[in-house]
């Protein structure tokens, strides 16, 4: 079975994918894959910003295939500019 990564809207449509298997698809060079092994992998971003937010799927390619969807939002304090 594959593990594949992709980033979608909020309705799951739009799918951007972002890794496959062993691959990482995107040119995005903040988002790789870690622990990668026989049991799957982990989608990591490094320097999250406003870009990253969103829904990012983890599909495992079973028959069905199975799915865990997850919600990235950035919350912080907002910036005096002058």
């Amino acid at each position: 079975m594959t593990i594949t990564w992709k980033k979608t809207d909020e309705n799951g449509e739009n799918p951007v994918y972002l890794a496959t298997g062993r691959h990482k698809l995107s040119v995005n060079q903040r988002i790789n894959l870690e622990n990668i092994d026989d049991q799957g992998s982990t989608l990591a971003l490094d320097f999250i910003t406003q870009e990253d937010v969103g829904f990012y799927i983890c599909e495992v390619s079973s028959n069905p295939p199975a799915t865990l969807r997850h919600q990235v939002s950035l919350i912080g304090n907002d910036i005096h500019r002058k």
